[in-house]
């Protein structure tokens, strides 16, 4: 994983994400980029899972142990 500084989200549509970089090519394709959501409804609306996510001991990656299914 890597910092992105200067990463702005621009806009959102589905699954997707745009996003305009200060640094040009801060971001390659294959890293990991962490975003949260802005109310949780959104998650339980648009998923029917989601994974469960730890922080990753010393390395910085996370591990996934598993899904939890959601409801709404």
């Amino acid at each position: 994983m890597v910092p992105a500084p200067g990463a702005t989200v621009t806009g959102t549509n589905d699954q997707h994400t745009y996003v305009r970089l200060d640094e040009p090519h801060a971001l390659a394709v294959g890293d990991m980029v962490r975003l949260g959501l802005s109310h949780p409804c959104t998650m339980f609306d648009k998923w029917r899972a989601v994974l469960l996510v730890e922080p990753g001991a010393g390395d910085g990656v996370p591990t996934v142990h598993g899904a939890l299914r959601t409801a709404f």
